[in-house]
């Protein structure tokens, strides 16, 4: 069960962080709201205050995941 439960936090952090990226396409962060990514990811404000604090967690965990060059 762990491992299901797992598979379904890493599948939402996904999706959570594709629908910022999307909207990072065409305006800053400063001007995403959390309903906008909720919106886009189909996916409950609660949901994403599972998941992280605001935008900004979001976006930390986004860079921690990109290589450093």
């Amino acid at each position: 069960m762990a491992v299901k439960n797992n598979r379904r936090k890493i599948i939402t952090k996904k999706i959570l962080n594709d629908s910022l990226l999307e909207l990072m396409q065409t305006k800053p962060i400063s001007k995403i709201t959390i309903k906008e990514i909720c919106d886009l990811s189909d996916m409950s404000r609660s949901t994403f205050y599972l998941h992280y604090q605001d935008q900004s967690a979001l976006l930390e965990d986004i860079e921690k995941k990109v290589p450093e060059k």
